[in-house]
């Protein structure tokens, strides 16, 4: 059964929510047809709800998108499974916005555990898609208090994004710099006060380069020029 949510008054009329009306309308008469469009527009809209700050809102599609994606999935997985992590990866973030941290733990690791089983058969597809997945699951359990298992996790991801930067810098090293400032956090918070000032140290030289000629990546800039700041502290 679809979901239905009040949207915030600066949503409705909205683009986004224009395409969820329709799809949604299409996908009650022709399911077959239409419910994987509805379970992108809905996964959209979920996201642009979370950063207009309307995180309930936002939390209640995202579980709408899952339910979709998964019976998608079930049905034919080699052309829903990868949607349905995305969708994952999502949910658990929509969670954990609104303080759910230990719900947001089993989105977050089905979504790796999907992405690593795609990457395995196709890394160069894939393996964007689980860097960003265990990304975003070693905030989680950093947020869960699980320590240990977040470094390993957000170790996993600098290796990989530091792969993939190799071939392809100017795709992938913003991401690299994003995991290795987590990754600089993580080890402070296990007491590896040199390997975090390191990863910190990393991250800020990264982000120097595209600042340079990318005024977007300025405040990235910054902050990991404040991270390095705050691990160098005496």
């Amino acid at each position: 059964m679809a979901i239905r949510v009040r949207q915030a008054p600066r949503v409705l009329g909205s683009p986004r929510q224009q395409a969820v009306d329709l799809f949604r309308r299409l996908s009650d008469t022709s399911p077959a047809a239409f419910e994987a469009s509805l379970a992108a527009a809905t996964n959209n809209l979920s996201v642009y709800l979370a950063r207009a700050g309307s995180r309930d809102h936002a939390l209640a599609l995202g579980r709408e998108a899952v339910a979709i994606r998964r019976r998608l999935a079930a049905a034919s997985p080699g052309a829903f499974e990868p949607d349905l992590a995305l969708s994952l990866t999502n949910l658990g973030n929509r969670l954990a916005e609104t303080s759910r941290y230990d719900e947001a733990l089993p989105p977050a690791s089905e979504s790796v555990d999907i992405y690593r089983r795609l990457a395995d058969a196709s890394p160069a597809a894939f393996e964007p898609g689980l860097a960003r997945a265990l990304h975003n699951l070693g905030n989680r359990l950093a947020e869960s208090g699980h320590r240990g298992p977040a470094l390993a996790v957000s170790q996993e991801t600098v290796q990989i994004r530091r792969r993939l930067a190799g071939v392809n810098p100017g795709a992938f090293e913003p991401d690299l710099a994003l995991s290795l400032s987590a990754c600089s956090h993580r080890l402070a918070d296990g007491g590896r006060r040199e390997e975090a000032i390191e990863a910190a140290r990393e991250a800020a030289d990264i982000y120097q380069r595209p600042a340079d000629v990318r005024p977007v990546f300025t405040s990235s800039l910054a902050a990991a020029r404040a991270n390095l700041s705050f691990h160098s502290r005496p």
